[in-house]
């Protein structure tokens, strides 16, 4: 049942290797995904810097392989933030390509998206989580800003799907984010949890681009936001509301592929307790529990004390089981549809 549930969890890594609790993990719980941080390229405690970049990217594919090897290949999407400006998680000294905002390339997308795409097929890297679709609407939004692509949502979905079709060309998967929108918070959800007092039909500016996406069938992956939205959930954040991700993601907007929450280890979800917070997202119809950063635990670690407990609680939580369930189908549909995309253009383990 654990190997089954990892099929719900990307989690990251401690650093540039493998540590025998994450190799002993990992080869049960088989994860979905791996997230990579600077940490996993360089390691944190290494002062020399590395004069030959080979070194590093060398170290890296041995990595890569080491995570096939444990996880008998089934840990098959691995990923990355790397959308240009700030959010570029390769340290300053592995000499990465370094990329401007989006909003200043928004008319360039399709370019600016095959060449980051291409450095990641480079190293073995299969999905990137990009591009954002919030929208720039919010002058004093700490998190976003010029992520966005534009406060215009034509723009925005212009940019978009440019993106993520010259990332597919290259040979990555995107994950577009931040469903519903996180272009007018005022608080970082990495540090609290922002609420929006809007109407629907002022946020159906902010969704649009989504939609549109969504109805063309340019996505297959999609990351939500740690924000309540009061006009469709006073209670809970979008990435554990089931109004917001069954009923207005899935049903009304008609989206099949895989829902990836965001960092499950974010401070906006503090009010809950790790467990509750895991079956509500899971419950919400999330298909992707992302633990990745590790700011107050071991991401490894976490995944598989969430997965024990939720192997229990299924026996006895019909509706928690009926979700997983769920979720599982729709993997079994996904993934290798996914793979099949990029199969042919991105490195394989074998070749690193």
């Amino acid at each position: 049942m654990i190997s089954s549930l990892g099929r719900n969890f990307i989690t990251g890594l401690s650093s540039t290797s493998l540590l025998d609790e994450e190799k002993a993990i990992l080869a049960e719980l088989k994860p979905l995904g791996i997230i990579f941080f600077a940490r996993n390229f360089i390691a944190e405690n290494n002062d020399k810097i590395i004069e030959n970049i080979g070194n590093w990217e060398s170290a890296f594919k041995k990595l890569l392989n080491d995570i096939n090897e444990v996880t008998e290949g089934k840990t098959t999407l691995l990923s990355i933030d790397f959308e240009g400006g700030r959010v570029n998680r390769f340290p300053t000294r592995s000499n990465a390509p370094i990329f401007p905002y989006a909003r200043y390339w928004a008319a360039d997308s399709y370019r600016l998206g095959f060449k980051m795409a291409s450095y990641l097929a480079k190293l073995g890297i299969n999905l990137n989580y990009a591009p954002v679709l919030d929208l720039d609407l919010e002058s004093t939004n700490p998190v976003i800003g010029p992520r966005s692509f534009s406060s215009n949502p034509e723009i925005v979905e212009y940019a978009a799907r440019e993106f993520i079709r010259g990332s597919l060309n290259a040979g990555v998967l995107s994950c577009i984010k931040h469903f519903p929108g996180h272009g007018r918070t005022t608080n970082d959800s990495h540090f609290e949890l922002p609420k929006l007092a809007l109407t629907k039909t002022e946020l159906e500016l902010d969704i649009l681009p989504f939609r549109n996406l969504i109805k063309d069938q340019s996505v297959s992956l999609l990351m939500t936001a740690h924000v309540i939205y009061e006009a469709f959930d006073s209670a809970y954040p979008a990435s554990i509301s089931r109004k917001i991700i069954t009923d207005l993601l899935r049903e009304e907007l008609k989206f099949q592929g895989l829902v990836i929450s965001d960092d499950f280890d974010m401070k906006a979800l503090n009010f809950l307790d790790i467990e509750e917070r895991a079956e509500l997202m899971l419950k919400a119809g999330t298909d992707v529990i992302l633990i990745g950063n590790g700011m107050t635990s071991n991401s490894v670690v976490q995944s598989y004390q969430i997965a024990k407990s939720l192997e229990q609680k299924i026996v006895k939580d019909h509706n928690l089981r009926k979700s997983i369930e769920s979720s599982w189908q729709r993997n079994s549909i996904c993934e290798p549809m996914l793979l099949s995309k990029i199969i042919n253009k991105c490195p394989t383990l074998n070749s690193l």
